[in-house]
């Protein structure tokens, strides 16, 4: 019925729709209810990988807070910022493979025409 081209813009936009409505409920729930949006660091690090959620720490892209003013009090952050870097985070990596394969095509067709 489609062109393969526009199944997969389709499929795209479809997912950057669901994305998005999963961003606006996460910003909802972090309004009504603030601490349904916290998530402690531990609990962060087994979820999401401790290699990336202290990598995004040390680059500054997650910020975080003390529940409590000791020095052990548990650090927490919000789930609707991970969320959110998650999200921009694969949507620049799917970019980069798209533009990959654009000019990986390109290289091909360039390679086939030299041959001629």
């Amino acid at each position: 019925m489609y062109g393969d081209s526009i199944v997969e813009d389709l499929m795209v936009a479809s997912n950057a729709l669901m994305t998005s409505a999963d961003l606006v409920a996460a910003a909802v729930i972090r309004r009504l209810e603030p601490t349904k949006d916290s998530i402690s660091q531990n609990q962060a690090e087994r979820k999401y990988g401790r290699a990336w959620i202290r990598g995004h720490i040390q680059a500054g892209h997650l910020t975080s807070r003390r529940t409590g003013g000791a020095k052990n009090s548990k650090i927490v952050f919000s789930m609707l910022e991970i969320e959110s870097l998650r999200t921009a985070e694969s949507q620049i990596v799917a970019s980069i493979k798209e533009k990959y394969k654009r000019g990986q095509k390109k290289t091909v067709l360039n390679k086939s025409m030299n041959k001629m």
